[in-house]
């Protein structure tokens, strides 16, 4: 969020700029897990899929008020690929509740996306932009509950 001081049409007024930066990911899974006659199930699996970055802003005189002005300023997409493994341990003999340990690795072609101070705006209200370009690399460790009904 930042605050600004500006005059528009000899007055001054104060408006509040609020930047959303967003990410949505879509991608299939294919996944190999042997079977296993013991309480542990191991697997690995892929994912290919695409990933869609995006900002979107609001200009508006209070918090409470109607915006002025609203959209979608920077957007880009690129494809993503993740690789990992996963544990899952039965808690019970039925073998319907597993504690799931994963861990993945993910990676995205280069996109173009903003950060924080990448979008400045001046006295009349206009917009540049100074995008960042990078590949975005992650570790994601992950622990879930799974239960069968």
């Amino acid at each position: 969020m930042n605050r600004n001081n500006t005059i528009i049409n000899g007055a001054e007024q104060r408006f509040r700029i609020r930047n959303n930066k967003n990410m949505l990911s879509l991608s299939g899974v294919l996944r190999f897990m042997p079977e296993t006659l013991f309480w542990m199930k191991p697997f690995i699996e892929d994912q290919l899929g695409g990933m869609h970055t995006y900002t979107r802003s609001k200009v508006r005189e209070n918090r409470l008020a109607e915006p002025l002005s609203s959209g979608t300023e920077f957007y880009d997409w690129a494809g993503i690929f993740q690789l990992g493994g996963c544990v899952l341990l039965a808690l019970n003999k039925e073998k319907d509740t597993f504690l799931e340990l994963r861990f993945h690795y993910l990676q995205t072609g280069n996109m173009d996306f903003l950060t924080k101070e990448d979008a400045k705006y001046n006295e009349l209200g206009q917009v540049t932009f100074s995008p960042q370009n990078a590949e975005f690399q992650l570790l994601q460790p992950k622990v879930a509950l799974k239960i069968a009904f």
